[in-house]
Parts: structure tokens; sequence; C-alpha cells
């Protein structure tokens, strides 16, 4: 039920103007909707509250000066996965993992997927490995809180304008990343899509850079509804039952020599077998839009356990 309080008085004052962007999230026509502000007031919560671990880092520093720095490293990876996996409880959504038998257990490797909202990092962090490294730009590393999850996990800081200092800071983060047998994401589209028709975006040229350079395997995953998860319309207008979302992980790919030739050939394997599992894990939410419903049989339970499920390759 959608609440409406009157607060047109209140909504000439200075202060009220003063709040525009907030006003306009959470007002319309000087009324106050109190579903649309709980949607946005849990999902700040969500996001903020990353700050939490952040918090511990006099432990983790402590841990590491008494020489316990596998340990440390260790407790900090499992704070992540259960804050990501606690973040879809919150939402209520079920997440249904395919293909985890696919991850290289003793070798680093370059996850590559399809991107819709925020909270795929936070998905991918959750249900498929807490150790992920991933390459952002430099703002972030300003944030506070995140940038020091931002430090601890590994991840490269790039700057998208020193083009030159960037490819070499790639070229190094690769070597390290060899060495370490870390693995780290690759959002190839180099932007969101959100919309449920809209096919997979082309893939910009330096995305396959650094598993080409190292002769890392790429691995391919697809996934589904978190673009729905991230509007308010779609989350509390389905039923938790209704909430899903799906993640394939598909078999590896072995990067070749780093050549032009090698690079589109991999580009176009390596979208072919996404946009063709990615059309068969689409899910629809009651309330959710107009995309295809979901095929196969979903496994895991509500609260945003994981479910895997067989599928081709």
């Amino acid at each position: 039920m959608t609440v409406f309080l009157d607060i047109q008085p209140i909504s000439r004052t200075p202060l009220f103007q003063g709040l525009a962007p907030m006003r306009s999230i959470l007002f319309r026509d000087g009324v106050f909707s109190l579903r649309k502000g709980a949607h946005f007031l849990l999902e700040v919560l969500i996001f903020f509250s990353v700050f939490v671990i952040s918090w511990l880092r006099p432990f983790f520093w402590a841990l590491r000066a008494l020489g316990q720095a596998v340990a440390a490293e260790a407790l900090f990876f499992k704070l992540t996965g259960w804050w990501c996996r606690t973040v879809f409880k919150v939402l209520g959504c079920r997440v249904v993992v395919e293909g985890l038998e696919h991850l290289p257990a003793d070798s680093a490797y370059v996850v590559m997927s399809n991107h819709q909202s925020n909270y795929d990092p936070i998905l991918l962090l959750g249900f498929l490995d807490a150790s992920l490294s991933f390459i952002a730009k430099s703002d972030l590393f300003r944030v506070p809180g995140l940038a020091f999850w931002l430090r601890y996990n590994r991840c490269l800081r790039l700057d998208r304008g020193d083009f030159r200092g960037g490819a070499d800071a790639l070229a190094a983060y690769g070597r390290e990343l060899k060495a370490r047998r870390g693995r780290v994401v690759m959002f190839p589209e180099g932007s969101r899509t959100k919309h449920p028709r809209r096919e997979i975006q082309r893939f910009m040229g330096g995305s396959l850079m650094l598993a080409l350079e190292n002769g890392l395997p790429v691995v391919p995953v697809a996934l589904d509804g978190t673009r729905l998860a991230g509007t308010r319309a779609s989350l509390v207008g389905t039923p938790r039952s209704g909430r899903v979302i799906r993640l394939r992980i598909m078999a590896p790919v072995m990067a070749g020599t780093n050549s032009a030739a090698e690079r589109r050939r991999l580009m176009k394997e390596l979208r072919q077998r996404m946009m063709s599992n990615w059309e068969a894990i689409r899910v629809q939410w009651p309330a959710g839009g107009t995309s295809p419903g979901i095929r196969g049989k979903a496994g895991g339970k509500a609260g945003g356990k994981a479910g895997r499920e067989p599928h081709p390759q």
C-alpha cells in the first residue's frame, strides 16, 4: 500500500526548495510517496553499508602486523562475500547460479560479463568469487570506505584521461595478477545495458588486452535480472517469489597470440557465447517489463541462496 501525505505548505519553504535532488526522487507534485521513499532509502543503506567493512581497518592492520596476513585476507574475503549475499537477501531476490565448476582453480583468469546494473559487481563477488578484483576509475579511489575495499582487494586504478599511463599500468597489473594467480572482472561493453530487448553491446577494443598480453584464460559470464533489481517499479511491484536473478558461467576460452586477428576472433567468439547464453537465461519479473520469461527450471531457495543446474556449452 502506498501512503500519501499532503506537504504542500512545507514544499514552499526555502529548506525544501534547496533539497531539489532528493525531492525529485522522493516527491511528486508536493506529495511524498512512502513506498518510493522506502525503496530509495533501502538502496542508500545497501550501498553505504560497505563503509562498515572499512571501519574494521585497524583490526586487519593488526592481524597483518602480527604476521597473520593470510588470515586477515581470508577474513576480509569472507566478510565481503557475506555482505554481497546479504544485499540480495535484503532485496528478497533468489539468485540462480550455473557453471561454478568452470572456474579455474589454480591459475589466474579474466572474467568477462555483460553489464546491466550497479548490482552486477555485488552479484559476482557474492556468488562467483569474493576475491575478484576490478578495474576502476580513479574517482572511486577517493570515496571513503569504498577506497579501502578497492585497495585491499587489489583493484586496478585507471585514469581514463591518461592513455599512455593506463596502458603501462595495465601491463604491470597483468604481470602481478599472473604471479599471484588472481582473477579480475572486465565489463567489455564499457557501459550498462538496462533495456530488456536490447542486445549485449559491442565489446570495446581494449577489453581483451589484459588476457592477450599475459596469456590468461577468459571466463565468459552471462547474467540477467540485476537491471530489474535496480528499479523501484519492479522491486516494489514484484512478490519475493518472483524476484529471480540468474548467473551463468561458461567454460574458459584460452587467449592466443596478441595480434589484431586473434583479438577480433576472440571478441567475436566471446560475444556470440555470451549472447546465446544470455538469451537462454533471460528473466521476467511480474512487474518488470517485457523481457522473455525464465527458460528452464530455476534452482535455489528464496533469500539469495544460489542453485545450480546443468546447461549446454
